[in-house]
């Protein structure tokens, strides 16, 4: 974000990055709004997202599906959390090359498999584990707020909506409280919160 040089969808001529009115994808362009370059910006912002992606979220995923007793559901959620990583890494790659033809199915692809991946998650873990409620309501938080950005999104990119600023600020709170979900997760299993059945 620091190193971006600036522009928004609203304001193209906006000084650096604005958290509340670029969207993440805004990062990845070799090409900030305001026409500058944004190389070093591109390079870091899709670094950080594989960062995420392959440090966090799919051993996350891989975790959950070969943890879970069903072999369909285990399956499942491997298989949606390989489709999140497909399509966010063609969001990611699209972007910086300037490929726009793939930008709203690749999101779309990469919103629906993550959302649907990590709900399973959440539900089969709570199912198996005793935490805290506070775990719980987080969980189902984020994900609703991921919901909600994913059809503000849709109305847009499909139904002909008007851009507003709505969309990349639901867009931030998702992520914040995903960000707190599986910072909340990864401490309260390091702290003994909850006796977890075997790996089937």
């Amino acid at each position: 974000m620091h190193a971006y040089p600036g522009g928004n969808p609203f304001d193209q001529h906006q000084a650096g990055h604005a958290f509340w009115r670029n969207f993440v994808c805004d990062l990845f362009a070799r090409e900030a709004i305001n026409g500058e370059a944004n190389h070093t910006g591109s390079a870091l912002a899709i670094a950080a997202m594989l960062a995420l992606f392959l440090g966090v979220m799919v051993p996350m995923w891989w975790r959950w599906g070969g943890s879970t007793s069903g072999r369909r559901l285990r399956l499942g959620i491997r298989a949606l959390g390989a489709g999140a990583l497909l399509g966010t890494m063609v969001v990611c790659l699209g972007v910086a090359l300037e490929m726009d033809a793939l930008h709203e199915p690749a999101t779309v692809l990469a919103a629906c498999t993550g959302l649907t991946a990590t709900g399973l998650c959440v539900v089969a873990d709570m199912a198996r584990v005793r935490r805290s409620p506070w775990l719980l309501w987080l969980g189902v938080g984020a994900l609703s707020a991921a919901l909600v950005n994913l059809l503000l999104y849709a109305r847009v990119a499909w139904f002909d909506a008007s851009l507003t600023p709505a969309v990349p600020i639901s867009q931030k709170v998702s992520a914040i409280l995903i960000v707190l979900w599986l910072g909340l997760w990864i401490s309260s299993g390091a702290r003994g919160g909850g006796t977890r059945a075997d790996p089937a």
